[in-house]
Parts: C-alpha cells; structure tokens; sequence
C-alpha cells in the first residue's frame, strides 16, 4: 500500500514544505528510498480571492497561486491515472485480526489484574494469621480489609456499542459503531475464548467491565472459606500451608499471563501495526511505573508484587521469593470488630483499563506519600 499513499500539503514559499521532513522524521511510509515521500503542494487561499479583473500595472499573487495549483493538480491527477489498484481484503483481514488481539490483551490484563489482586490478598492474610493464628478464638472476630474485583456494567463511550455475553458476564467487541444487520440477527461470537451461543449474545450501549471494591472479612469468616475449599476443618498451620499453595498458583498463572502478552504483542507487531515489541519483562516495568506514577493508595503492596514477579521472571521459577512476614512500615493493629479493625495498607488494583480508583477513602501507610519520582512513560 505504500506505493499508493500520497501526502497533500500546503505551501507558502517555493522551499519544501516543512511538513514533508517531519513525516519522514515520523517514518512515513516512502514509495523509495531515493524517491522519498510522493507529495502534492497546493495553496488554497487563492479560492478565496475576487475575480474582478487588476490593472495592467500590478502584479496578480492570486493569479500565480492559481497557475501554480493548476498545474500541481495536473501532476497530481497525472499520478493517480498511473496508479496501480490495490486489493483492500489483506488490510481488512490485518484490521480485523489486529482488534481481535486487542480485545485478546484487554482480557488478559484483566486476568491479570485479578490474579495480582488475588496474591496481595493471600500475602495479607497469612500474615494475619501468622501474627494471631496461634489463638483464633481469641481473635476470631478481628476483621481484615481486602479487595475483590466485580464485574459490573459501565456505559460505553458515547455512539458505541459493545457486543456482551451474558453468560460470561464479558463484552467479545467493544467500540462496535451502529447496530448493523450482522448484531442485529444473532451471529457467532468472534472471540475464540467465547464458546457461549449467539442467543447467549446481545448489543448494548454499556459494556462489561472489572471494578475493585473494598470489604472487610473477619478471620474467622476467611478461615470457614479455606475450610469450604478444602472440605474438612484446618488448623492455622493448615491454612498457612494452604496460602502458600494458593501463593505458588497465583504467580504461576500470572507468569503464565505474561507468556500469552508477550505472545500477542508479537503477533500485533507481525502485522506491522504496532512499531514495539514488549518481552514479559518489559511489560512488567510498564505496568510498576503506571503504579508508581498513580501512587494511589496501597501502591507500595502492588509494587512489592510486581517486584517478586520480576525477580521470578528472571530467575526462571515460580517459587514464593519474598517473605511473607510483616515487613518494615508494615505494623498491624490487631482489634476488635465492635468498634474497630485490623489496620492495614489499602490495596487498589492497577493496570491497563481494568484499573478503578477505589470508591471509599482509606489511611495508607506513612511511605505512601513519598514524592513521586520521575520517570520515562512507554507506550503500549
């Protein structure tokens, strides 16, 4: 296609558009090397000017930009009539993979987000449970704030549909147009990890999407959960083992995640619409500076596991890499429920649009408010 493009620009002056230079600058597509860019100048002031006949003795501008256009059209036209034609059906086929992947990567980072979600969560409760297990009865009603990630419906941007599934509470197409005849009468659903039906789908202004909400549990009500899981009852060295378990899987699945961006992004960069490539690694800076530059409250715990994440990533292993215990800045106040609760740093998911600030206000940790340091924002 890029023998066909052509760049029109208006003029000012004899010289060379600066225009021109910056879209080489910006790697504009050039029909050759030597060539350069194929352009057209026109100036379209001279439409704007009255017909009424000057005098002998001055000098027409509007007359000279006229011929100049002229003649510039001339060659423009000259251009298109040699022009070959171009089957469109390959950039359709790239268009229409390049928003499949897309709505691919979108799901996987909200997989992500909660598996993320899921490790904090874990890593809050053992170390709840190694501070106070020893005596549950005790401090069985002490209550322990976590967050949970619900699928909830959002309105869409304004003139967009999504295309949703009902069943799996997800959106397959975001940003569809109009209702076209194809979403009006039910058609088969085109993303691959959707098995459901077409009468599982339907058209609607909002959309799917994952919002974090914060609540409270009590020691007690988390351990019946283990215990429901496991079916049998468990003692706190039980449950321990059992978060360690649960620890190994979550950043497993995560690492796991990160093997299937980096997939997408290659496949996105085949079709030579994306210009980077983001290895697993790298994906994962992206994601701790996003954290870092929000700063919102509970980021140092998500930077914390992103950290583990990265130092598993290159060691090859999934194994639990940082302790679970209470770490510095990092004390725990153990009360009753009555009237109070077991402090600890909010915990607010991050990443890509599966991100919501947190609908209620909570204390964060004294180094929460550290100035935020520069950095490089990269793009994905």
């Amino acid at each position: 296609m890029k023998d066909n493009l052509r760049l029109l620009v208006t003029f000012a002056d004899n010289a060379d558009p600066p225009v021109v230079g910056a879209c080489l600058s910006a790697n504009f597509p050039t029909t050759s090397a030597s060539d350069g860019i194929a352009y057209s100048k026109f100036n379209s002031s001279v439409l704007y000017c009255s017909n009424a006949e000057q005098g002998d003795d001055e000098f027409s501008f509007d007359q000279l930009f006229w011929d100049m256009g002229h003649e510039n059209f001339k060659k423009f036209f000259y251009m298109l009539e040699r022009m070959k034609g171009r089957d469109l059906t390959s950039t359709r086929e790239v268009i229409h993979s390049r928003r499949q992947l897309e709505q691919s990567l979108k799901d996987i980072e909200q997989e992500m987000e909660v598996c993320l979600t899921k490790i904090e969560n874990i890593e809050i409760f053992q170390r709840k449970m190694k501070t106070c297990g020893h005596n549950m009865e005790a401090t069985k009603n002490f209550t322990v704030e976590q967050t949970v990630m619900r699928r909830r419906k959002l309105n869409c941007e304004k003139g967009f549909f999504a295309y949703n599934c009902e069943k799996c509470q997800k959106t397959c197409e975001r940003l569809v147009i109009k209702k076209s005849s194809l979403h009006k009468t039910k058609r088969l659903c085109e993303k691959k990890a959707c098995k459901c039906p077409p009468s599982d789908h339907s058209v609607e202004e909002r959309e799917w999407d994952l919002i974090s909400e914060k609540v409270s549990m009590t020691l007690q009500d988390m351990k019946a959960q283990y215990e429901s899981n496991r079916k049998g009852m468990m003692t706190a060295e039980k449950i321990l083992n059992a978060c360690t378990e649960d620890l190994h899987m979550a950043r497993a699945k995560v690492l796991s995640l990160l093997e299937q961006v980096a997939e997408n992004v290659r496949l996105l960069e085949s079709t030579a619409l994306r210009s980077n490539v983001l290895s697993p690694s790298d994906y994962l800076s992206l994601m701790r500076s996003r954290v870092q530059e929000e700063q919102a409250p509970g980021y140092m715990t998500r930077l914390e596991t992103l950290d583990d994440i990265q130092r598993m990533l290159a060691s090859g292993t999934s194994q639990p890499i940082r302790s679970t215990a209470a770490m510095p800045n990092q004390e725990f106040t153990l009360q009753s429920s009555n009237t109070e609760r077991v402090s600890d740093s909010g915990i607010t998911p991050y990443h890509g649009q599966a991100y919501h600030k947190e609908q209620t206000k909570q204390s964060t940790r004294s180094h929460d408010k550290e100035s935020k340091p520069g950095f490089f924002k990269k793009k994905i």
